[in-house]
């Protein structure tokens, strides 16, 4: 069976309270990891992004286009505009939307950003906030037959659907068919709450696909959303977290005694937070 094309769809539109700015334009360092080597090259005067990174990434495995849903509130953020007017990954087909509704959830926003898929290819679902994809395991989920024929794949970290999850254009075309954007907004056919994606993936087809090592799964497994998480996977730059949207070179630190650095000492804890 040959492949289809594939396209990724990058959720970069929550509100980043936590954070206290964008976690797309956070700065990215291979260094917080010696099995994620950034396909770009670095650059003093225009640091990488989260957002650079991953069009980086999904552009060195092959994915020809991508989608990147943002919150409406991010037309009026200069530093965003920015961003989307001087891409890094300029081989790269993107697109940048904007989900008009001010309290949509992650969920609505996978909705939205599937709308304006291409309808014909595999879509990966991308948080802006998990940096650590490898090309590797792009690779790996597209050669997964599930996610090109009638199903969905997603890596196996620990046992468990990891992220990114693929989904084939059967899935796309069903989960749109069932939810359109009128049954969301519509009080007069208010519908049956819906939790999680994972709830409306039950009906299709799975499959775990592997992982090349227990440190490739356990970075899969991370996001980051907080100031002290950024620091801790990233504490050369740990400091920049306020004025990295502003392209500035960000302080060095140290990271907090009390966070732990390495996957062996902080493993467990994020496998019980991912298997919850």
């Amino acid at each position: 069976m040959s492949q289809r094309s594939a396209e990724v769809l990058i959720l970069a539109g929550g509100a980043s309270m936590r954070m206290g700015s964008p976690k797309a334009l956070l700065h990215f360092s291979a260094q917080a990891s010696p099995t994620m080597p950034s396909p770009t090259m670095p650059s003093p005067t225009m640091p990488e992004t989260f957002l650079d990174h991953l069009l980086a990434v999904y552009r060195a495995a092959g994915v020809e286009r991508a989608t990147v849903v943002w919150a409406e509130s991010a037309r009026r953020d200069a530093q965003v505009l920015h961003a989307i007017a001087h891409p890094r990954t300029i081989s790269l087909k993107t697109r940048h939307v904007f989900h008009e509704d001010p309290s949509a959830d992650r969920l609505a926003s996978v909705l939205f950003g599937l709308r304006r898929a291409d309808g014909s290819s595999s879509v990966f679902l991308q948080d802006v906030d998990r940096p650590f994809v490898t090309t590797d395991a792009i690779r790996s989920l597209l050669k997964c037959a599930n996610a090109t024929d009638g199903g969905y794949a997603a890596p196996d970290v620990f046992g468990h659907a990891g992220h990114p999850l693929l989904l084939s254009p059967e899935v796309t075309h069903a989960l749109l068919d069932e939810h359109q954007p009128a049954q969301h907004s519509s009080d007069e056919h208010p519908m049956t709450p819906i939790m999680t994606l994972r709830d409306l993936l039950r009906p299709f087809p799975g499959t775990l696909v592997p992982v090349g090592s227990m440190e490739e799964a356990f970075f899969l497994a991370i996001n980051i959303n907080t100031p002290a998480e950024y620091r801790q996977y990233f504490p050369s730059i740990g400091n920049g977290v306020r004025n990295a949207q502003m392209g500035a070179e960000p302080k060095v630190s140290s990271p907090p005694v009390s966070s732990p650095t390495t996957p062996s000492a902080t493993r467990n804890q994020h496998h019980a937070a991912h298997a919850g």
